[in-house]
């Protein structure tokens, strides 16, 4: 009977297991390798060449907001000079020369009062002046006679020809007739002021215009009773005229928009009644408070000052005015740097338009950071795609827009 010894497959007379030798030498091999790998990384990694760092050759798409809407404002031509007429004298209207906006000069008369009282109290004054003045004259003969008279009375007393009473009585006679002159000179002198007050009221009754100008307001109808009374702002005011120096402007704008208009700010205008002209104003003044509510009129308003810079010679007072204002206390839109491009025709993006693209000029302003500051060219919202310099000179106008990565 045989006995069987196991036996491990590879083991040589000295016991030593082949298997096991192996192991050593294979485990010994990938520790080398792994160490050279180790080295190679460390010692190569400098000499590894520069990837593109992520989007260097794609495109960017920044997307503008739109510019803030206009400002629309109406207004008018007035003049920082004007005159408020008012009635000198009580009487009742018989005739209003002038219309609105009608052209006047100094001393035109504008304003007629009835003065048919008044010129029948000045012929009976005229009348009693006259009848002063003859009396005068009646009294002053008759004074030169009697003076006369105690003249020759004196010197006949003298001689011794007649009594002294005589000579006394004569010259009582022509002092009581001086006294009789004096009277009727101061008869004379009241008829006269009466007569001379009653040509003033008259000629106040014919109401002329106190500056060269144009009528701007017209508050007075004919058979209206007016009469002085109040004095400035509270004075009883006929008609307002603006004198043609001076001009300036005045805007009513929405309290929405009051507070995006800036002072100093230069502001083009469209005159209605010179089609096609313009002028150029500055704003002087922008009130603080609102103007007084109208009934019925909905809304807030605020009146804003503005001084004419340039305008057109027929340009005058009254004439109706139309502005509209950038927003100019906005922060302002602002592009990315890299993506304005320049030649020498200036400055100017691409921007996509119905997936093409299209070359749009701009005006620029100051640089903040990476960003620049858009003056014009683009008002309203656009995408504008931009990317590196090389593949940004292989587009061109009316391609189809490439996609941003």
């Amino acid at each position: 009977m045989s006995t069987n010894v196991p036996v491990a497959i590879g083991q040589n007379a000295s016991g030593t297991s082949k298997p096991q030798l192996s192991h050593r030498r294979v485990w010994t091999i990938i520790a080398a390798l792994i160490g050279v790998a180790a080295a190679n990384v460390y010692f190569l990694k400098p000499f590894e060449a520069p990837r593109s760092a992520p989007g260097a050759t794609g495109w960017s798409i920044f997307q503008l907001e739109a510019q803030p809407p206009p400002i629309y404002a109406t207004g008018s031509v007035r003049s920082r000079r004007s005159a408020r007429v008012s009635p000198p004298v009580a009487g009742v209207v018989s005739r209003v020369i002038p219309e609105k906006f009608s052209q006047v000069r100094a001393g035109d008369v504008l304003i007629e009062l009835d003065c048919r009282q008044s010129r029948a109290a000045l012929e009976q004054e005229s009348l009693a002046l006259e009848t002063a003045q003859l009396e005068e004259t009646g009294a002053r003969e008759y004074l030169d006679f009697l003076q006369a008279q105690a003249a020759r009375s004196r010197k006949l007393r003298d001689d011794g020809l007649i009594a002294d009473s005589t000579y006394r009585e004569a010259a009582s006679n022509a002092r009581k007739q001086e006294f009789q002159v004096e009277v009727l000179h101061k008869r004379v002198e009241a008829a006269r002021l009466s007569v001379r007050k009653d040509q003033d009221q008259i000629e106040q009754m014919s109401i002329k215009a106190p500056i060269d100008g144009v009528v701007t307001e017209v508050a007075v109808t004919p058979g209206q009773f007016v009469a002085p009374g109040g004095s400035g702002d509270q004075a009883s005011t006929l008609l307002t005229i603006m004198s043609l120096k001076d001009l300036n402007v005045q805007l009513t704008v929405d309290e929405i928009d009051v507070s995006r208009i800036a002072s100093g700010e230069e502001i083009e205008l469209k005159i209605d009644a010179l089609p096609g002209a313009s002028a150029l104003a500055k704003v002087r003044q922008i009130a603080k408070s609102p103007i007084p509510q109208q009934s019925g009129k909905p809304g807030v308003l605020y009146e804003i000052d503005m001084d004419l810079l340039k305008y057109p010679r027929d340009l005058t007072v009254g004439m109706s005015v139309f502005a509209s204002i950038a927003d100019v206390k906005s922060a302002g839109r602002y592009l990315p740097a890299a993506a304005i491009q320049r030649d020498a025709n200036g400055c100017w993006v691409w921007t996509i338009e119905q997936d093409k693209l299209h070359k749009q000029p701009i005006e620029i302003g100051e640089k903040r950071g990476d960003r620049v500051l858009l003056r014009s060219g683009l008002d309203q919202a656009a995408s504008i795609i931009y990317g590196s310099a090389d593949v940004i000179k292989t587009l061109a106008e009316g391609q189809p827009a490439p996609q941003a990565k």
